[in-house]
């Protein structure tokens, strides 16, 4: 089954202990929904709810502290998902959170994912480069569990005047969101394996790159098949040298 993805909305806010929220719509039967989240390192997430009829949402990424030496505020990037039951109807959903300096989430509809496991075992690696101004941002990804799973990354940067360029001009790009001197966009490679993940951001910025397979219903490699190779640490993820690519997955 071909695989889609669309976006579902975005919320952000700055030092704020508000809730974030997104608008209520109806998702296909059995999809999956994933949240992505970048917030200061004040930030907590206690949890996310709306479309539960599935498996219920859960964590699946965390890069805590991924700013440079001298970064005004350490962000944490997080990502959740959930799965759809078989009879979803309208509803929001809501995201749980503790005080946050600055704080930004964008929500994905995915079809087409292998809900046949955990929510955990519809990815397979994941990998990330963070740090400051190491252009081109580059993340390098273990082969996929199918070739004709689908690539998903995300890229955050701190600058007030981003210009983001996704080096595979075969990625569909999502929308670029800002909050603050903050900026978090989602690109996506349907039903295709990309082993290295490349973009630019154009200026010396502080910024990361994550990168996952999504892997799709109906062999596409899924049904619990997700590597136990704990998450490993390849490198620095600052100063000049080229650094920190992160390759596994996170349990």
């Amino acid at each position: 089954m071909a695989m889609t993805v669309t976006e579902r909305g975005y919320d952000g806010q700055a030092s704020s202990a508000a809730d974030l929220t997104f608008s209520a719509f109806t998702p296909a039967a059995g999809s999956m929904l994933v949240c992505v989240i970048n917030g200061g390192g004040t930030l907590t997430v206690n949890g996310i709810t709306g479309h539960t009829g599935g498996a219920a949402w859960s964590r699946v990424a965390q890069v805590l502290n991924w700013g440079g030496t001298g970064f005004a505020v350490n962000m944490d990037f997080e990502v959740w998902a959930c799965f759809v039951g078989g009879s979803p109807s309208s509803a929001g959903v809501t995201i749980d959170i503790n005080y946050a300096d600055i704080v930004m989430a964008s929500l994905f509809e995915v079809t087409g994912a292998d809900t046949s496991g955990t929510v955990a075992n519809a990815f397979g690696v994941m990998g990330q480069e963070n740090g400051y101004d190491l252009e081109p941002w580059e993340v390098t990804l273990a082969a996929f569990a199918s070739a004709t799973n689908t690539t998903f990354a995300v890229l955050v940067q701190n600058d007030s005047t981003p210009n983001t360029s996704w080096l595979d001009g075969t990625f569909t790009v999502g929308t670029q969101r800002t909050q603050n001197s903050y900026q978090m966009q989602a690109a996506w490679l349907l039903d295709t394996e990309d082993n290295l993940v490349r973009a630019n951001t154009d200026n010396q910025v502080n910024a990361i790159l994550w990168a996952t397979e999504i892997k799709a219903s109906g062999g596409g490699g899924g049904g619990g098949e997700v590597s136990s190779t704990p998450l490993q640490s390849l490198g620095s993820g600052f100063g000049p040298a080229r650094a920190a690519r992160l390759n596994g997955v996170i349990q």
